[in-house]
């Protein structure tokens, strides 16, 4: 009988986080696409809601512990903080992407039998 894989509990609790937040984030740049786009540029606007959607996929990919879920979130965080910061976005602000990314890698190396990153495929 093949060995069900459990995932560590602040993973599982990190990635609905992050599906949640990453839907409202799209949401909310969708609903106030106008607004937000007197501050940065549109192509930046846009870029973001692209971003955040594919972060949601990334999540659900890393729920059902694929790890091209991970690689599809780390290109993303770097794309992120290029985008911000070529958008004008204050350097400490745009590192919010690779920031995210750092957090992640840690949460999948928690625990001692169940840490995440080994159980992806």
């Amino acid at each position: 009988m093949p060995e069900m894989k459990q995932r560590h509990g602040c993973l599982t609790l990190f990635l609905i986080f992050l599906i949640l937040i990453s839907a409202l984030i799209a949401l909310n740049y969708t609903l106030n696409a106008y607004k937000i786009s007197r501050m940065i540029p549109v192509w930046a606007v846009m870029a973001n809601i692209v971003i955040v959607i594919m972060n949601i996929v990334s999540a659900v990919a890393l729920l059902q512990l694929k790890k091209w879920g991970f690689w599809l979130f780390f290109a993303l965080g770097w794309i992120s903080t290029f985008v911000n910061w070529a958008s004008g976005l204050p350097f400490f602000v745009s590192m919010g992407g690779l920031v995210s990314v750092l957090i992640l890698y840690g949460i999948l190396h928690i625990g001692k039998d169940n840490k995440g990153w080994p159980q992806l495929d």
